[in-house]
């Protein structure tokens, strides 16, 4: 749906008028007034209430193609004042919503969703959860969906919004107030924290960071981005999870290098997105760069940085002259995604990601992006218990059941006479094959590669396994309808859950695929350092067919 600025401007009215009338009688929303409240998507894209609008002579000022926003406007100043208690509460409501023209990007459900549903499908269950930045609360919505007992502290600086979140979740202790107000006893208390967080050249004023003798948390405290990524790795627990929405400029920015260097020296990177340019277009109108990092705390790091973290620190110029983060480099875009050479705001050559689909598409291909990149997670929690040995004899087994199966996959193929129905059957058997064969030829090569630590190995073997059990457990499924003998289902029914298992299965064959390309792209990268490309695309195959 693309952005109309005047109904957009038309529910943040009704948004607004809501939240002063529950205000005035003291009581929580109806279902229609929570409708109301859910509509507002704060300013940002609205630059219209920039203009001088108190009065109706104020018109004279206004460009001709916002003058369709001028009366709506004059109504939201008339509707703020009406409801203040003095001229200077006045002005501090209209400061702030003219200082959210943007920054404030309000974060689509369907995408809020998506993370935390990979995170809940990760094992990340939290009970102690933080949003510092919470607009009205769609990263709040997203977490008590998967966790509906979590506790939330939700934090929204801006007077407007803040009102507006506390009478969307009145069961929750929202703040409205900077997340730099948070007290001492939260250091180390939450076990998610998660937002798309502000970003600009806002120095943050924090005793804690301003007084440090840490060089990169005095930096931090200079810019409004940074300062949120090191205070919430403060306010995290060990082990638990930072997920952020941000500007490109945290890891593409070579003056930033300092503050990623902090950050991998206290936390391990799980996941990284790049998000495409087109994510805002229609709550805000507009076309921005944004990143989502996720970082797990650990803080107690005694060995030296693996590979991709290096990357996550450092910074490389691309073909026109922009700066992009190593690591970023290094993963690719999310699905059905196109790179365009573009301009920033400031009229620099830059990169911008356009996807294909809708919100629904972008969010099913985060999703998919991100089911590989939080492996990391997983691989986290098993290094300590699988060795490298163990990673070999478990693959040596695979391959053994591979061999003795490979000949039954080979005679399934040449069956051509089946009816419609009993092919998906067949299409979603032989789709285990292929999951096990993109496993076993890639792996075996990899074993031989040069350019992965024994640890990386056996991360990338585990990898592998979940996804091969999640595959089984399709398979599973499916053998269960199939062999059904009794009436219990009706043949629509079966058929249903036929093609739901042919459609599970499909998206794990893509899912192995995609994740043995990111793992081969690091060793070309890594070839690629040490002048062996030649080597490398021998084994694997050349570099453009593979990944990019």
């Amino acid at each position: 749906m693309a952005f109309n600025r005047k109904q957009r401007l038309r529910d943040n009215i009704e948004a607004i008028r809501t939240a002063f009338i529950l205000d005035r009688e003291q009581r929580t929303p109806t279902a229609r007034e929570r409708l109301l409240l859910e509509r507002y998507c704060g300013f940002g894209g609205l630059k219209c209430i920039l203009n001088p609008a108190k009065e109706l002579t104020d018109a004279v000022h206004w460009a001709k193609s916002d003058l369709e926003l001028f009366a709506p406007t004059v109504e939201l100043h008339r509707l703020v004042r009406e409801n203040c208690r003095d001229e200077m509460e006045y002005k501090r409501y209209m400061d702030a919503m003219k200082q959210s023209v943007l920054t404030a990007f309000y974060t689509p459900p369907e995408i809020t969703d998506a993370i935390a549903d990979v995170l809940h499908g990760h094992g990340i269950r939290p009970d102690r959860v933080l949003e510092p930045s919470a607009g009205v609360g769609a990263f709040v919505d997203a977490v008590l969906g998967y966790k509906p007992d979590a506790d939330i502290i939700a934090f929204e600086k801006d007077l407007m919004t803040g009102r507006i979140l506390k009478h969307l979740h009145p069961d929750q202790k929202v703040r409205v107030q900077g997340f730099e107000k948070i007290e001492k006893p939260f250091t180390g208390y939450f076990d998610l924290v998660i937002s798309n967080i502000p970003f600009g050249d806002v120095a943050v004023f924090d005793p804690e960071f301003t007084g440090s003798h840490d060089p990169a948390r005095r930096s931090a405290a200079k810019t409004i981005h940074n300062y949120f990524f090191l205070k919430s790795l403060d306010t995290v627990r060990e082990g638990g999870i930072v997920a952020f929405i941000t500007s490109q400029g945290v890891l593409d920015a070579p003056s930033n290098a300092p503050i990623r260097e902090y950050m991998m020296k206290h936390a391990n990177p799980v996941g990284v997105a790049r998000l495409p340019n087109n994510l805002f277009t229609d709550n805000a109108g507009t076309e921005v760069g944004s990143d989502l990092i996720i970082l797990q705390k650990n803080s107690g790091k005694k060995r030296e940085l693996y590979d991709y973290e290096e990357m996550f620190i450092q910074t490389g110029k691309t073909p026109i002259g922009s700066f992009e983060n190593g690591y970023v480099g290094s993963i690719g875009m999310i699905p059905h995604s196109d790179l365009i050479r573009s301009t920033d705001p400031y009229g620099k050559p830059a990169y911008k990601i356009m996807h294909r689909g809708d919100i629904e598409q972008m969010a099913e291909d985060l999703r998919e992006h991100l089911s590989i990149e939080m492996l990391k997670f997983d691989k986290n929690i098993v290094h300590t218990s699988k060795t490298a040995t163990n990673m070999v004899n478990n693959f040596q087994e695979t391959v053994k059941i591979y061999q003795q199966g490979k000949k039954y996959y080979d005679a399934l193929k040449s069956v051509n006479n089946l009816v419609k129905d009993a092919r998906k059957v067949q299409q979603t058997i032989l789709m285990v094959g292929d999951i096990t064969d993109i496993y076993v030829n890639n792996f075996q090569k990899m074993l031989h590669d040069g350019n992965f630590t024994p640890e990386e190995l056996s991360a990338i073997a585990f990898g592998y396994t979940k996804l091969l059990e999640e595959s089984n457990d399709v398979l599973t499924d499916l053998k269960n309808v199939v062999n059904i003998t009794t009436l219990s289902m009706t043949d629509k029914d079966r058929m249903d859950v036929v093609e739901r298992c042919y459609s599970k299965m499909k998206r794990y064959r893509n899912l192995v695929g995609y994740y043995t390309n990111k793992n081969i792209s690091v060793s070309y990268l890594r070839a690629k350092k040490k002048n062996d490309l030649d080597r490398i695309m021998g084994l694997y195959g050349n570099m453009d067919e593979r990944y990019w």
